[in-house]
C-alpha cells in the first residue's frame, strides 16, 4: 500500500506489525487490552519509536474491564503533537484506534476535517473514548461531528 505523508493511519495490530517489521523507527501508539500481551509481542517489542495504551475496547464502565481514561487520551495527543506521519493500531483497527486517531486529528485541525481519516466502511470509534476526548479537548464539536457521521454511516450501510 501505498504511504502519503503528513497522515495519521488507522491499522489492525496484524498490519501494523507487518508495516513496523521493516521501520521500526516509524511513530506508532499501539492499543492493546489488559488481558493480553499480543501488543507487547507483536509491536513494542520492535517499534523504536512507540506509545503503549493498554485499555479494553468497552464503551461503558464495568468493574471488570479497562476503559481508557481522560489521562491516557491525553497522553495519546501530547505524544502525538509533533508527528505529522503515525499510525494508530488497536487488535482490529476499527474501534478504539479509529477514536485514538480521529482525537489527535482533532487536536491538529477542525473536527469536520479530522473526521475524515475515518473510512465509513471500515471505523466504527469508540463512542466512551469520543466523549472522554471531546472532554480533554475541551470542545463539544467533537462529539456532534462524530454523531452527524455515524449518522451519514448508518444512512449509507444501513
Amino acid at each position: 500500500k501505498e504511504r502519503r505523508s503528513n497522515m495519521i493511519e488507522i491499522m489492525s495490530r496484524k498490519n501494523a506489525s507487518e508495516f513496523i517489521e521493516n521501520n521500526k523507527d516509524y511513530p506508532i501508539i499501539a492499543i492493546g487490552e489488559q488481558y493480553s500481551d499480543d501488543v507487547k509481542n507483536m509491536i513494542t517489542d520492535k517499534a523504536t519509536n512507540c506509545l503503549c495504551l493498554i485499555f479494553d475496547d468497552v464503551e461503558v464502565e464495568s468493574p471488570t474491564r479497562k476503559t481508557a481514561s481522560k489521562e491516557q487520551i491525553q497522553q495519546a495527543i501530547d505524544w502525538a503533537k509533533d508527528k505529522d506521519d503515525l499510525i494508530v493500531a488497536c487488535r482490529a483497527g476499527i474501534s478504539r484506534s479509529s477514536a485514538i486517531a480521529y482525537l489527535i486529528a482533532c487536536s491538529k485541525s477542525k473536527p469536520e476535517e479530522a473526521v475524515n481519516i475515518l473510512d465509513m466502511s471500515i471505523h466504527q470509534p469508540n463512542r466512551l473514548i469520543i466523549e472522554r476526548g471531546a472532554k480533554v479537548l475541551n470542545d463539544k464539536k467533537v462529539e456532534k461531528t462524530i454523531d452527524d457521521w455515524m449518522a451519514d454511516l448508518y444512512q449509507k450501510y444501513l
